[in-house]
């Protein structure tokens, strides 16, 4: 019995890493895209068509890191949600739950 529950908190701290380390991937790149853009903008205003297609590979290298991150988030917290609700553990979220929260912060 011990070891079945070690197992599963071991998965679900493994499953809620995996989960925080897609979105920490995420958060950066979503954060370096603009600046890249931005960057882009700045070599065209420049008349620096060298450093234009630079920054346009960079911005377009970023999102092409980002599309599987969004694609996998999914995955990962359908995994996370039935690592709990395996355990009779289960959260809901509604969208006025959430708002309100957010008004109280």
């Amino acid at each position: 019995m011990q070891q079945a529950i070690q197992h599963e908190t071991h998965k679900r701290v493994s499953d809620l890493n995996l989960l925080f380390s897609n979105l920490e991937q995420q958060i950066a790149l979503l954060r370096v895209i603009p600046t890249t853009i931005n960057r882009v903008s700045g070599a065209v205003a420049a008349g620096n068509p060298f450093w234009q297609k630079q920054q346009a590979q960079a911005a377009q290298s970023y999102a092409s890191q980002l599309i599987p991150l969004l694609k996998n988030e999914s995955s990962l917290r359908v995994n996370l949600t039935n690592d709990f609700t395996v355990n009779g553990l289960a959260f809901t979220f509604s969208a006025n739950g959430v708002a309100s929260a957010v008004r109280h912060k």
